[in-house]
């Protein structure tokens, strides 16, 4: 029998079904990385054509839309306008395509996936065929909506507008559910999602409108990607403990959480170890930042242990961008070689055994 691939090392951590390692997704060059994330597949619109997500221009049309707005704009495949004021950043959504008025929904018309980009998805397979296939949803209804209604008017529609967040939800999972299946055809071992839910205290909704409006997109999601034998893995910043158990109801297999200890990393671990696992960084707040080596090694091998202690369950991982959060990568690089140098079956019992001597990334690669 063969070493064991970085996809079979992910799918058993996933699985709770003892890898000889924990899953790692690690960005930096020379460091191991278990995960393929696959380019998007391509929707279209009739009215609304994406230019891409960094060409933003001075269209006269869509600046006429935002006549206070001076800076450049462009216009997603689901009609919303983005702006920015500096040529370096990706914009934020300025109007969103029905923000004016739910009267404006009885004529629009949703983006439609015909899978175009199959050919770019099923290249990047065969370069890294070893590795985890992780697919790009555009989003879950929550996160899809609020661009489309503006952020401040959608958090009033859950409270005022249910039949209508419930209609434009039934007419977006559908969508979603039509990407999970043409991923499922490639070959993909999971989609993923990135909705943020909580602020640094509490979900952003009370948590029964949660279950009563958003509850059933994740569990369609969920039961799709089963179907096919793929994971469901979801991602959300701040304080989400209120529905963490929801999810779980769901069907989501992996919460990729950046800040663990806003809920507590003994805590997430003594409440749903065994029963979903956690990809997570070193916490990019309240530890990252410090620059401490010890606590930053300490914390990786706290997650290790806790996480990875029920026969798999942890995916060791670097943030996407340390730099936006001021964090050096010397400093990434102490949660690195704890990850790659102690993530190794079987753990150790004791949290308080002595650090493993610093090394580079090349002698963890696997």
């Amino acid at each position: 029998m063969g070493e064991m691939t970085p996809r079979e090392i992910v799918r058993r951590a996933v699985e709770f079904r003892d890898p000889p390692r924990i899953g790692l997704r690690l960005l930096a060059d020379g460091w191991p990385d278990d995960i393929l994330v696959l380019p998007s597949f391509r929707m279209h619109h009739p009215v609304y054509q994406d230019p891409g997500y960094w060409n933003f221009g001075r269209d006269p049309e869509l600046l006429a839309k935002v006549p206070r707005f001076h800076g450049q704009v462009r216009q997603d495949v689901f009609g919303n306008v983005w702006g920015r004021l500096e040529e370096r950043t990706k914009g934020e959504c300025i109007l969103g395509v029905i923000e004016e008025g739910w009267e404006a929904l009885e004529d629009y018309v949703l983006p439609s996936f015909e899978g175009e980009g199959r050919e770019e998805i099923a290249a990047a397979i065969a370069r890294k065929p070893d590795l985890y296939r992780m697919g790009m949803l555009p989003g879950m209804p929550f996160s899809i909506m609020r661009l489309m209604r503006g952020m401040e008017g959608f958090l009033t529609d859950v409270m005022l507008e249910e039949e209508n967040v419930v209609a434009l939800r039934d007419r977006i999972v559908p969508l979603l559910l039509g990407i999970v299946d043409a991923y499922a055809a490639l070959g993909a071992d999971g989609v993923y999602a990135g909705e943020d839910w909580g602020t640094q205290t509490a979900l952003l909704v009370a948590p029964d409108r949660w279950r009563r409006l958003f509850k059933p997109a994740f569990a369609a999601v969920a039961d799709r990607a089963h179907s096919h034998g793929m994971h469901f893995l979801v991602h959300s910043c701040g304080f989400v403990d209120e529905i963490i158990e929801d999810w779980i109801e769901a069907g989501v297999d992996v919460l990729q959480f950046d800040q663990p200890t806003l809920v507590g990393v003994e805590t997430l671990s003594r409440k749903y170890g065994g029963r979903v696992a956690f990809w997570c960084p070193v916490d990019i707040q309240h530890v990252m930042p410090t620059g401490d080596r010890a606590r930053i090694e300490a914390e990786a091998r706290r997650m290790i242990r806790a996480f990875g202690a029920k026969g798999g369950g942890y995916i060791g991982a670097d943030y996407t961008d340390w730099a936006s959060v001021d964090v050096k990568q010397e400093w990434a690089d102490w949660g690195r070689g704890v990850f790659v140098r102690e993530g190794v079956y079987p753990l150790p019992d004791d949290p308080s055994d002595p650090p493993a001597p610093p090394g580079g990334p090349q002698e963890g690669k696997r």
